[in-house]
């Protein structure tokens, strides 16, 4: 397996199966929202689109680890945007 599709295939797995936390009050575990104590599952529209993220993102990790390695001279990818399940979401990558 190459180092490419290693990373990727990690990536993934971790964006895909992890708490991804928007703010104080909204999260994502597996295929559930929670927002402000309440609870819920998500749609099968949901759960594609965060799967679709979880591509991206490995994606992006492998653009960004490139551009790293050459030191930014090609520019800088751009990150995806994490969907927003909830009524407020932060969706920046800080």
């Amino acid at each position: 397996m190459s180092a490419r599709l290693l990373l990727l295939t990690l990536t993934f797995l971790v964006a895909a199966n992890s708490l991804n936390v928007f703010s104080n009050n909204c999260w994502y575990v597996l295929d559930r929202v929670y927002e402000n104590g309440n609870s819920r599952s998500m749609t099968p529209e949901e759960v594609d689109r965060l799967k679709d993220y979880g591509v991206q993102l490995a994606e992006y990790s492998v653009s960004l680890t490139q551009s790293l390695l050459n030191l930014g001279r090609d520019g800088w990818p751009q990150p995806p945007v994490l969907p927003c399940y909830c009524d407020k979401c932060d969706t920046t990558m800080n």
